[in-house]
């Protein structure tokens, strides 16, 4: 007879939890050795990244590209450990860590009353990026997500992100949240760069001279909330230490299409992208399927290059 599977909560819990207490630069060894298994034994992924990168950047040689592809992987391996390393990391070290910009206008607005949306990509570290702006402004932030389906990772990356006051929101739980927290002072972040499902409504749009599939809830959530919508842009100085740069998304009134929100934060998502190559997740299947030859009622098509530098 089967048994069922005993859920190893406690034990990862309590590994992970462990494992943050321990200094970085002991972390940052880890993390090197990390590398040297996922990189050259495991090989995570390899001929995912060698591809995107091909497709992405073939204005570039090979030995450029290989240089980004090496990168990325120490990087990847740095934003584990510095992700376990948030859960017990001192707000002084976050602050000397995280250098942020552009709050200047987000701090109007929460002077008028009003909370803001925080659209990002994964670029840089997006967790220490939501630790550093809640205790910079002072302000929880509320990130949605999507629950992890290792219970005891999902506890402790959850902790990471309450810890200065955010609560965050389930993905399925959105629309349902936003409206009972309205009253509340509070500002919502989304990671707005996965790849959708394929079932579901989406919207396509060159990114990185390929088309690509995006999510409309971002769109449909700014539109819903009518707050002002802003961009982050994180990248990596050296390593353990980032600049994060906040930009308001403004809608073009004379700009037709129908989600311009949308076409606003692929824009920029690109920009910083290009010019730091391997802070991106180039290990996500980001184009595991195509752009259909024709709409459907659930395929939204950019019409146009709308943007330029």
């Amino acid at each position: 007879m089967n048994r069922p599977k005993v859920c190893n909560f406690p034990a990862m819990y309590r590994f992970l939890t462990l494992i943050s207490k321990l200094p970085l630069s002991i972390l940052y060894g880890v993390s090197d050795f990390m590398y040297l298994i996922i990189y050259y034994i495991i090989r995570y992924r390899r001929n995912v990244v060698k591809e995107n990168l091909a497709l992405c950047f073939p204005e570039k040689s090979a030995t450029e590209r290989l240089k980004i592809t090496r990168q990325f992987y120490r990087n990847l391996c740095d934003l584990a450990i510095e992700t376990i390393k948030a859960h017990n990391l001192s707000p002084d070290a976050l602050q000397k860590r995280v250098q942020i910009k552009g709050l200047d206008k987000i701090k109007e607005f929460h002077e008028q009353g009003s909370p803001v949306f925080i659209f990002t990509g994964h670029t840089g570290n997006w967790e220490w990026m939501l630790l550093a702006y809640t205790k910079e402004l002072n302000y929880p932030i509320d990130p949605v997500y999507k629950p992890l389906k290792n219970s005891g990772v999902d506890k402790f990356i959850m902790e990471v992100r309450s810890r200065f006051g955010s609560t965050p929101i389930a993905k399925d739980n959105t629309v349902r949240e936003l409206v009972k927290r309205r009253k509340l002072e509070r500002d919502v972040a989304m990671v707005s760069d996965q790849l959708p499902i394929q079932a579901t409504e989406k919207y396509w749009a060159k990114f990185l001279g390929r088309d690509t599939a995006f999510y409309l809830g971002p769109e449909q959530l700014a539109k819903f909330t009518k707050w002002p919508i802003f961009m982050n842009s994180m990248h990596r100085v050296k390593r353990g230490y980032y600049v994060a740069e906040y930009q308001q998304i403004t809608i073009n009134t004379d700009d037709k299409s129908n989600f311009p929100i949308l076409d606003g934060y692929i824009h920029l998502l690109e920009k910083t992208t290009r010019k730091n190559p391997s802070d991106w997740l180039w290990s996500h299947r980001r184009w595991k399927y195509t752009k259909p030859a024709r709409s459907t009622d659930k395929d939204h098509f950019q019409e146009e290059e709308k943007h330029s530098d």
